[in-house]
């Protein structure tokens, strides 16, 4: 009796494991086919092959949008053949650029996003007391105590206190600023302090083991020697509370108001860094919700004539100068950070 009880459980999980997976695997959405011409089809999951809702698609080129379903597919029609970038990109998810072709059939195009976490964004607000003062907790509301708060690019470095707070004696201008503590992950926060008045800030710090790993080490250190060495006249720092002010939509938008090229403004195409690389996103692929600070470069003229080794005849840059003023960046390098 005993024996068949336990041979009858065994094939019941069996049969239900089975079920079980088939049923995942029913669930798993197949890619669509071609819909026709002038037709762009698509379907957007995550990296488990769930599929992902209310994902906004765009056509950049086209100036296009659209939705994905509760399915996670997606149509765009009217698209005349050729190849086309196209973005995905949805809050709590990292943006997605995929390359699809529209031909006489139709184009089809596939996405699988990468989850990407966000902790609750920092509070920045006003304060009458001039430099930087804040308070450190988790996502659990809880304070946090000797949370090292840097400010990247300087020697001003201190340790919030048993309530959490801190201050930082700071002149009027814009800082990065990394939090740190052991047994969270580090946030990098963009501050501006104005001549009139300091600036508050309320930063959440997300428990995890992971901490400062070495990629983010080396990218804050690559950040700190930019600062350290930018020449204000041809380079700019956008903050949070400057895209907050500024009402842009995309990080195409920001990059042109920071350029100070002499080839012009880089173009929509322009592949910025993110978060100190190695990942690269055209710059119309970023919303301008998902940045914390951008910073931009632009070709610093050569100081007098360069010569040639007898020194009578300049060495023509023409080249060099052509290839940058067609390049999509016109010669200005990107870096956004994005909030996370």
């Amino acid at each position: 009796m005993y024996r068949r009880g336990l041979v009858y459980l065994i094939l019941s999980t069996l049969v239900s494991g089975s079920l079980a997976s088939e049923s995942a695997n029913a669930q798993q959405p197949a890619a669509p086919k071609p819909a026709g011409p002038k037709t762009l089809v698509g379907i957007v999951t995550d990296t488990i092959g769930n599929p992902v809702d209310s994902v906004e698609l765009v056509i950049s080129s086209l100036k296009r949008t659209t939705m994905s379903k509760a399915d996670g597919t997606f149509r765009f029609d009217d698209v005349k053949s050729g190849p086309y970038q196209v973005v995905a990109r949805r809050l709590g998810y990292y943006p997605q650029v995929q390359s699809a072709t529209v031909d006489d059939k139709g184009g089809v195009v596939s996405f699988s996003l990468v989850l990407g976490f966000r902790a609750l964004p920092p509070v920045i607000t006003a304060a009458a007391r001039g430099g930087l003062s804040g308070v450190i907790g988790d996502t659990a509301y809880n304070i946090v105590s000797e949370a090292q708060i840097s400010v990247i690019a300087s020697d001003h470095r201190t340790l919030s206190d048993s309530m959490g707070r801190f201050f930082i004696e700071l002149k009027p201008g814009k800082y990065m600023v990394n939090v740190t503590r052991p047994g969270y992950r580090s946030r990098l926060v963009s501050v501006t302090i104005p001549n009139d008045s300091g600036r508050r800030m309320t930063v959440w710090l997300t428990p995890s083991n992971r901490g400062q790993n070495a990629r983010d080490a080396f990218a804050y250190d690559a950040l700190a020697q930019r600062l350290e060495t930018r020449n204000p006249v041809y380079s700019t720092i956008f903050t949070r509370e400057d895209i907050n002010r500024l009402g842009i939509e995309d990080g195409s938008q920001l990059a042109k108001l920071g350029s100070n090229s002499q080839f012009g403004p880089p173009d929509d195409q322009c592949p910025a860094i993110v978060d100190g690389g190695p990942m690269r996103l055209p710059l119309w692929a970023i919303d301008a919700a998902d940045i914390e600070a951008m910073e931009t470069y632009a070709p610093q003229p050569r100081r007098g004539g360069v010569t040639s080794i007898n020194g009578n005849r300049p060495i023509s840059t023409q080249t060099s100068n052509t290839a940058q003023a067609q390049a999509p960046c016109k010669g200005v390098r990107v870096y956004v950070w994005l909030r996370k």
